[in-house]
Protein backbone atom coordinates (compact mmCIF):
# COMPACT_ATOMS: atom_id res chain seq x y z
CA UNK A 1 0.00 0.00 0.00
CA UNK A 2 2.81 2.44 0.81
CA UNK A 3 3.93 1.39 -3.17
CA UNK A 4 0.93 2.57 -4.50
CA UNK A 5 0.95 5.35 -2.40
CA UNK A 6 4.51 6.27 -3.51
CA UNK A 7 3.76 5.61 -7.29
CA UNK A 8 0.50 7.80 -6.86
CA UNK A 9 2.48 11.18 -5.53
CA UNK A 10 4.76 10.52 -8.32
CA UNK A 11 3.11 10.22 -10.73
CA UNK A 12 0.62 13.20 -9.74
CA UNK A 13 4.02 15.22 -9.48
CA UNK A 14 4.94 14.19 -12.76
CA UNK A 15 1.60 15.25 -14.11
CA UNK A 16 1.55 18.84 -12.12
CA UNK A 17 5.54 18.94 -13.78
CA UNK A 18 3.85 17.92 -17.29
CA UNK A 19 1.07 20.51 -16.85
CA UNK A 20 3.83 23.63 -15.82
CA UNK A 21 5.68 22.75 -18.84
CA UNK A 22 2.73 22.36 -21.05
CA UNK A 23 2.09 26.25 -19.67
CA UNK A 24 5.18 27.45 -19.89
CA UNK A 25 5.31 26.15 -23.57
CA UNK A 26 1.77 27.66 -24.44
CA UNK A 27 3.37 31.12 -23.06
CA UNK A 28 6.13 30.57 -25.40
CA UNK A 29 4.33 29.69 -28.38
CA UNK A 30 2.30 33.17 -27.67
CA UNK A 31 5.41 35.28 -27.41
CA UNK A 32 7.02 33.48 -30.59
CA UNK A 33 3.12 34.15 -32.25
CA UNK A 34 4.06 37.83 -31.24
CA UNK A 35 7.15 38.42 -32.22
CA UNK A 36 6.48 37.04 -35.75
CA UNK A 37 3.63 39.77 -35.73
CA UNK A 38 5.60 42.36 -35.02
CA UNK A 39 8.48 41.47 -37.67
CA UNK A 40 5.58 40.88 -40.20
CA UNK A 41 4.44 44.20 -39.09
CA UNK A 42 8.03 45.87 -39.60
CA UNK A 43 8.46 43.93 -42.58
CA UNK A 44 5.20 45.55 -43.86
CA UNK A 45 5.67 49.22 -42.88
CA UNK A 46 9.74 48.53 -44.68
CA UNK A 47 7.93 47.68 -48.15
CA UNK A 48 5.53 50.95 -47.57
CA UNK A 49 8.91 53.05 -47.04
CA UNK A 50 10.45 51.73 -49.92
CA UNK A 51 7.54 51.90 -52.29
CA UNK A 52 7.21 55.90 -51.29
CA UNK A 53 11.16 56.10 -51.53
CA UNK A 54 10.69 54.67 -55.21
CA UNK A 55 8.14 56.83 -55.94
CA UNK A 56 9.60 60.14 -53.72
CA UNK A 57 12.73 59.42 -56.48
CA UNK A 58 10.59 58.93 -59.49
CA UNK A 59 9.03 62.31 -58.58
CA UNK A 60 12.36 64.13 -57.72
CA UNK A 61 13.86 62.71 -61.27
CA UNK A 62 10.98 64.06 -62.91
CA UNK A 63 11.39 67.52 -61.23
CA UNK A 64 14.94 67.61 -61.87
CA UNK A 65 14.41 67.07 -65.83
CA UNK A 66 11.25 69.52 -65.67
CA UNK A 67 14.16 72.11 -63.99
CA UNK A 68 16.56 71.33 -66.59
CA UNK A 69 14.20 72.16 -69.61
CA UNK A 70 13.04 75.13 -67.99
CA UNK A 71 16.63 76.57 -67.37
CA UNK A 72 17.46 75.59 -71.31
CA UNK A 73 14.35 77.28 -72.11
CA UNK A 74 15.42 80.19 -70.26
CA UNK A 75 19.11 80.18 -71.81
CA UNK A 76 17.26 79.98 -75.29
CA UNK A 77 14.96 83.18 -74.40
CA UNK A 78 18.03 84.91 -72.96
CA UNK A 79 19.87 84.23 -75.93
CA UNK A 80 17.14 85.27 -78.32
CA UNK A 81 16.53 88.83 -76.60
CA UNK A 82 20.64 89.47 -76.95
CA UNK A 83 20.09 88.87 -80.62
CA UNK A 84 16.96 90.97 -80.68
CA UNK A 85 18.94 93.82 -78.89
CA UNK A 86 22.24 93.53 -81.37
CA UNK A 87 19.24 93.57 -84.26
CA UNK A 88 17.57 96.49 -82.23
CA UNK A 89 21.01 98.46 -82.20
CA UNK A 90 22.11 97.73 -85.30
CA UNK A 91 19.34 99.23 -86.43
CA UNK A 92 19.35 102.10 -85.13
CA UNK A 93 22.74 102.91 -85.95
CA UNK A 94 22.04 102.32 -89.18
CA UNK A 95 18.74 104.81 -89.09
CA UNK A 96 21.17 107.65 -87.15
CA UNK A 97 23.28 106.97 -89.93
CA UNK A 98 21.05 107.57 -92.92
CA UNK A 99 19.67 110.21 -90.43
CA UNK A 100 23.67 112.24 -90.59
CA UNK A 101 24.02 111.36 -94.31
CA UNK A 102 20.46 112.43 -95.35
Amino acid sequence: ERRVQQRMDEKRKLEEKLHQETLKNEKVVQENQGKEQLIKNRRDELQRHKREKNKLIKLHEALKKKDKQAEDERQNAEGKRNELKSEVKSGQEAAESLKRDA
